[in-house]
C-alpha cells in the first residue's frame, strides 16, 4: 500500500456497531466514533490479537485511532458496545 492510499484511507470505510455482529473485512486501522469495547479483533492470518493490543475490557474512548502493526492488517472485529469507523485496506 502506497503512502498516499494509505493516508488518505484510499480503500474506503465502513460504520460498524454492536449490533453489527463479527465483521470480516480487511482493515488497516479503526477510528471509535462513540465509547466503544472490542470482544474479538482477528489479524490478516485469523489470530486473534486482542490481548497483543491490550484491548480487552477496556472502554476506547469516542476520537481514538488504532492502528494494525506495520506489515499486518486487521481482518475481523466484533464489538459488545459502541461504534467504530473502519479504514479499509485499499
Amino acid at each position: 500500500m502506497d503512502f498516499e492510499s494509505f493516508a488518505t484511507g484510499g480503500g474506503g470505510c465502513l460504520m460498524v456497531n454492536s449490533s453489527s455482529g463479527d465483521i470480516t473485512q480487511n482493515f488497516y486501522a479503526f477510528q471509535v466514533n462513540e465509547d466503544a469495547v472490542v470482544s474479538a479483533i482477528y489479524d490478516k492470518d485469523g489470530t486473534d490479537v486482542i490481548n497483543t493490543y491490550k484491548l480487552q475490557s477496556v472502554t476506547l474512548k469516542s476520537g481514538l485511532l488504532i492502528y494494525a502493526n506495520e506489515g499486518n492488517y486487521f481482518s475481523k472485529i466484533n464489538l459488545t458496545s459502541g461504534s467504530v469507523l473502519l479504514l479499509k485496506v485499499p
